[in-house]
């Protein structure tokens, strides 16, 4: 039985790579802040949310999606989204 190539780990291409050191933690937390995002979606996700969002989590952009418009008007979150 033939090897598949999935068996072999193939070692990775990491010249594409370019290494920044930073020496500014400031900036670092503003950088990783800007990636951050957390999504809440339905009932259980914007009730997850809204606990984080009234712990005051800094450092990344809180969404609420949820179909029920009326929970979703009591939902603590910087976007929220109406599906």
């Amino acid at each position: 039985m033939p090897a598949s190539t999935h068996d072999k780990q193939q070692p990775y291409d990491l010249s594409n790579f370019t290494v920044m050191l930073v020496e500014d933690s400031t900036y670092m937390q503003t950088l990783i802040a800007e990636m951050l995002k957390v999504f809440g979606v339905g009932g259980a996700g914007c009730n997850a949310v809204t606990w984080l969002f009234n712990k005051g989590i800094n450092g990344a952009t809180i969404y609420a999606m949820n179909t029920d418009a009326l929970h979703l008007s009591v939902t603590k979150a910087d976007e929220k989204i109406l599906i």
